[in-house]
């Protein structure tokens, strides 16, 4: 492993078996120890504990040992407005992305659904459309 001990992954950036860093290349994954099926590295990633293997690229030959990989992938879910519908504030009260009333705290915002730039929560309120999603603090 690159870094030793659980890897972690946000699902929002659609993690696959090739998204976990180990320091050899050729990797191919099992669901056991020993035995067990062989996983495509392009299969999206859960949480859960994997086991990698060198392939020797020449002779196809596999490594005797496993190396156990515990994955965690997480998704803190989508955002809630407190009241549903518009919100609106008035402009003499200075109100920045942070005056948005949610149900959730961990809140970043975007200028898109996908991608954007992202807008730090001490900026000025315009009358838009903006996207927030919760970031999780791990």
């Amino acid at each position: 492993l690159v870094t030793a001990g659980t890897q972690n992954f946000c699902q929002s950036t659609s993690p696959t078996f090739a998204s976990i860093q180990l320091n050899e290349s050729n990797i191919v994954w099992y669901t056991a120890l020993t035995g067990g099926t062989l996983i495509p590295s392009t299969t999206a990633l859960t949480s859960g504990s994997y086991y990698a293997a060198i392939k020797d690229a020449t002779s196809l030959c596999e490594s005797a040992l496993r190396l156990e990989v515990a994955v965690i992938v997480t998704d803190p879910g989508t955002p809630s407005l407190v009241t549903a519908g518009t919100q609106n504030f008035c402009q003499s009260t200075l109100p920045t992305f942070a005056s948005i009333q949610l149900n959730e705290s961990n809140i970043v915002w975007y200028t898109a659904l996908t991608g954007g730039t992202l807008i730090p929560s001490t900026t000025a309120l315009t009358s838009g459309t903006y996207y927030a999603a919760i970031k999780d603090a791990t």
